[in-house]
């Protein structure tokens, strides 16, 4: 699949992103490296949409671990970025940030937690309880049953987005319909 607009190429092939910009910017990263995409709307009506691209490198240099693209969608091009961002998810499991990378990721791209730290803690405080089954994962209203993760307090700190939950129940169900 290729995005193409004034000055702007994005290619997805066997290769991986390959982005190219007029004036000869390049970058170029394998899918797995990808790990999340957002489409921000304009915050003014002169600007354009964002895409935004984040990437890990583990294993790399110090500060070269991370990479954040920003990329200025044209108003013609908004669905044809959707369509990127769908086939991302459903071929290579790369999340799809509804929020975006927020302001920080701007100026520091491996940023290990974003948004309000003031409302992560917050939600610490008061976390959402289902009577009979503990506390709920968050997004979601599915309890934070554990019958299917080992039996351990690390996977119960970090509840799964809905997302993942979709990803999850689309797994599960294949494997129950399986012949194996």
């Amino acid at each position: 699949m290729t995005l193409e607009w004034d000055g702007f190429r994005l290619a997805l092939g066997r290769e991986g992103l390959e982005f190219a910009w007029a004036g000869g910017g390049f970058f170029e990263a394998g899918v797995t490296s990808c790990v999340s995409t957002s489409l921000r709307r304009p915050s003014r009506p002169d600007e354009c949409h964002r895409l935004d691209f984040r990437f890990r490198f583990p294993g790399t240099a110090p500060g070269a671990e991370s990479a954040v693209i920003h990329v200025d969608v044209p108003p013609g091009a908004v669905e044809q970025a959707q369509r990127l961002q769908d086939l991302l998810w459903r071929d290579y499991s790369v999340m799809v940030d509804e929020d975006g990378p927020g302001p920080e990721a701007e100026t520091e791209a491996d940023v290990e937690s974003e948004g309000d730290p003031g409302a992560a803690a917050e939600a610490e405080e008061a976390p959402e309880t289902d009577a009979d089954t503990g506390p709920a994962r968050e997004g979601t209203s599915v309890p934070a049953e554990l019958g299917r993760v080992p039996n351990t307090n690390a996977w119960i700190i970090s509840p799964a987005m809905a997302r993942s939950e979709e990803l999850f129940q689309d797994v599960m169900a294949r494997l129950a319909n399986s012949d194996h």
